[in-house]
């Protein structure tokens, strides 16, 4: 019994003593420390954060609300069982549906690129993802972007250790399948990894594909765990693909097609890096030269050793390609995915660099490659700090209106906002917009089915119907005209010139307007964002 303590106690000291895991343990408490470092400074959230947790208090709490169909239904899904646990602190949910994913995700890089290439490049890509901008970003948000992106650097790794190097590969596939299943559930993105491993399949494999019975266990995987989903589409909103036409239907590929192609999508991968980053980027891409050189030996699937530089590249490829010829637009979150390889590219250019000064001295090779990373985190700290910084008090406008109309208004209250999403998670009340429509149908729907809504909200945060508020933001100031009401606020130069039926007034927008047989009156302002309590003559 003795023996095994002292064994274990050696195992720890061993353990700790190196070198190696010591930096990695360093790497992680970071990422760790960066994240929890901008956990709570956000004061609102955004349109898409507000859907998926409005969409949680409808499912946990009964909060009145019309789904979405193009949300996948797994991010609001696990956010609703906190809220039925009781636990309704938008801190809590975030720390572990967002802040853990991405905190894990910086561990996946370093095994991923174990399995790809050594523990060196997996090091140097995972102190890169601990201080990527765009993650760090992102979960500061109630965005689906971190756990999205953890659960297809899961089914690479998964995907990797069982297909590639054949390690427990029944198991290992089967967690590839749902790993793909899952990415899908969160956001439709999540197809993207199944695209790069069906892409890098077909290529290195050919029709044997179709021969491979362990792959069809992946297949069958990620299909059960996405069924449940799709009935779920059929029975709510009539179609088990309710999703397709908002991101893929004929309407949205004309809009597609008949954009201009992407190119400037190319600049993302400097944004993501910053210029010494980009440099080592540069020099690391020497090393893929190669895949092309033996392209004719992947496709034969005869050289072993080109599977991870063909991999990495198709990781970076399908998304871009995507984005830049069919979507032809994106954001930088939305390519997250490719991020990985990149810093494994990045990882190589170190390695060239380290590999020629080495040479000559070993721990001159050392200083070198430290102080190029520590040089080049200043550019994603800095961008990350001034972004969450600059966005940090955005949309607090609809959160402080959503709370009042909360104090001040009946459960079965209705509100018109077109800070839809916003306004229905703050107030818990049904929320409702015409988006586009016209005066008349806009007093129709009013009159009709809609004679409880009890306030409306105009503001300059989201885009009104044109009939109902049109902004033109001038050189030095701004023109802001509510057609409807008949006002209009000029600011320019820091003079303000207000009119209420083409006549001059001393108040911007006009307390009490009667309309039909609607009246409207202002009871609450806030910085551009204006509540009228609606009464019906």
């Amino acid at each position: 019994m003795e023996g095994t303590i002292n064994q274990s106690k050696e195992k720890i000291l061993n353990f700790f003593t190196n070198n190696f895991n010591l930096i990695l343990i360093a790497i992680l408490i970071f990422s760790f420390y960066l994240r929890l470092k901008y956990f709570n400074v956000n004061t609102a959230v955004w349109w898409d954060e507000s859907e998926y947790l409005v969409t949680a208090k409808h499912w946990a709490l009964g909060v009145p609300y019309e789904i979405a169909s193009q949300r996948q239904p797994l991010f609001p899904l696990l956010i609703s069982i906190f809220y039925f646990l009781g636990f309704h602190s938008e801190a809590i949910i975030r720390f572990f549906v967002v802040l853990l994913p991405s905190f894990f995700s910086v561990y996946l890089t370093y095994l991923l690129g174990k399995e790809l290439y050594d523990k060196y490049t997996g090091l140097i890509a995972a102190y890169i993802m601990g201080i990527f901008w765009v993650l760090l970003f992102n979960t500061a948000r109630v965005h689906t972007d971190p756990i999205a992106f953890v659960f297809g650097l899961a089914a690479f790794y998964f995907f990797w250790k069982g297909y590639v190097k054949k390690q427990k590969e029944t198991l290992n596939l089967i967690l590839t399948g749902l790993f793909l299943g899952l990415g899908f559930l969160i956001r439709v993105g999540g197809v993207l990894p199944i695209v790069i491993i069906i892409s890098y399949l077909l290529i290195t494999e050919n029709i044997k594909i179709f021969k491979k019975k362990k792959l069809y266990l992946t297949a069958i995987v990620s299909t059960i765990t996405v069924s449940p989903y799709l009935i779920w589409n059929y029975f709510h909103f009539g179609n088990l693909l309710a999703f397709w036409d908002l991101y893929f239907g004929a309407r949205k590929a004309a809009i597609k097609f008949s954009s201009p192609i992407a190119w400037h999508l190319m600049d993302y991968f400097q944004q993501y890096t910053g210029t010494i980053f980009f440099i080592l980027f540069l020099i690391g891409l020497t090393y893929l030269i190669r895949v092309f050189l033996g392209f004719d030996l992947i496709f034969k699937n005869k050289d072993k050793s080109l599977k991870s530089d063909f991999f990495i590249t198709l990781s970076i490829l399908v998304p871009m390609i995507f984005f830049i010829f069919i979507e032809r637009q994106a954001e930088p979150r939305w390519v997250i995915i490719m991020a990985p390889a990149i810093f494994y590219i990045i990882a190589k250019g170190c390695k060239t660099i380290y590999n020629l000064i080495s040479k000559y001295d070993n721990l001159i090779a050392i200083a070198v490659i430290t102080i190029l990373l520590i040089a080049g985190s200043v550019y994603q700290l800095k961008l990350n700090n001034d972004l969450i910084n600059q966005k940090k008090d955005s949309y607090f406008q609809f959160r402080d209106a959503g709370l009042w109309i909360k104090e001040n208004s009946n459960t079965g209250d209705l509100i018109y906002s077109n800070g839809l999403p916003q306004v229905n998670y703050y107030s818990e009340r049904y929320t409702w917009s015409m988006g586009g429509g016209s005066p008349e149908k806009f007093e129709e729907v009013l009159g009709g089915m809609y004679n409880k809504t009890r306030y409306m909200i105009l503001s300059l945060l989201e885009i009104e119907p044109q009939w109902m508020s049109q902004e033109t933001f001038l050189q030095n100031g701004l023109d802001w005209k509510l057609p409807y009401f008949e006002a209009e606020l000029l600011v320019q130069n820091n003079q303000a010139q207000a009119t209420f039926k083409g006549q001059p007034v001393d108040y911007f927008p006009p307390p009490e307007i009667i309309k039909n047989d609607l009246k409207f009156n202002l009871v609450y302002s806030i910085e551009g964002l204006f509540i009228y309590e609606i009464t019906y003559l």
